[in-house]
């Protein structure tokens, strides 16, 4: 873990390699319990994800769906607990993000539809609270972006809608906090990306201008970053491409000009 945290994303792929081959060997000796199993999914986890930033996409997805066997073994082994149900829906992500990096749309939204699913599933056995709700944003917006991927831009556009009210929740609960901001900022830039493609440059523009004054927002209170100054200058340029389109010609410029 240091190792990763340090950026020696190489070495600490050997470390948790060696982690697994242990985890594998104490799984021989005392059978299939909940620490042996779970020992087994942290290391895979390990594994899966420094292959993922090595950028070997398909190695990370042959880990993370080693992980997510593992995982329902531990269901079908030890019971739906709290711990097993979001060791599940965590490995069920992470093998829809790797479809998705791929490509397969489909595959990857089917994934995060199960997400979903395993969400309300923790919710109703132990209640709402951040962390679910979160999840519900997480899952919502990956499914919105899957479906636009395969041009299905009313539904898409439906479920983006459902995670930025996911997004105001947490908003109301946590106050002001950079991530859920910039959660409520990217997720109205997509709706209106909806509306631009199907021709609502009016609406379209709206949301622009309302995702531009939230990541100005956030410069004043973090600073200038690259994330937010990217965000900026993305905004910006969309707003000068839906005035173009609907003829205001003086604000066009002026949005260019300043994106420059």
């Amino acid at each position: 873990d240091c190792q990763l945290g340090m950026g020696d994303i190489s070495t600490a792929l050997k470390t948790y390699q060696k982690s697994f081959k242990i985890s594998q060997e104490i799984r021989q000796k005392v059978g299939d319990t909940s620490f042996s199993l779970r020992n087994m999914v942290i290391c895979l986890n390990g594994i899966a994800d420094c292959q993922k930033d090595l950028g070997n996409i398909s190695a990370a997805l042959e880990s993370y769906e080693k992980n997510l066997k593992i995982c329902q073994l531990m269901i079908d082994t030890v019971g739906n607990n709290r711990q097993t149900l979001h060791d599940l829906l965590i490995s069920t992500q992470r093998v829809a993000d790797c479809q998705k990096e791929l490509g397969n749309f489909l595959t990857a939204l089917s994934g995060y539809q199960q997400t979903l699913y395993l969400n309300q599933q923790i919710e109703q056995q132990y209640g709402t609270n951040q962390l679910t709700q979160r999840q519900q944003y997480v899952s919502r917006s990956h499914i919105a972006d899957c479906l636009k991927f395969t041009g299905n831009i009313s539904e898409a556009l439906k479920n983006y809608e459902q995670s930025l009210i996911f997004a105001h929740q947490l908003q109301q609960q946590s106050g002001y906090d950079f991530t859920t901001l910039r959660d409520i900022s990217v997720t109205i830039g997509k709706i209106a990306n909806c509306y631009q493609e199907n021709g609502d440059y009016q609406a379209a523009l709206t949301g622009y201008k309302q995702s531009l004054a939230i990541c100005e927002k956030l410069q004043q209170e973090c600073g200038s970053t690259p994330q937010i100054l990217r965000d900026i200058y993305i905004n910006t340029v969309k707003i000068a491409d839906c005035n173009k389109v609907l003829g205001n010609i003086p604000e066009t410029i002026y949005e260019y000009e300043k994106s420059l």
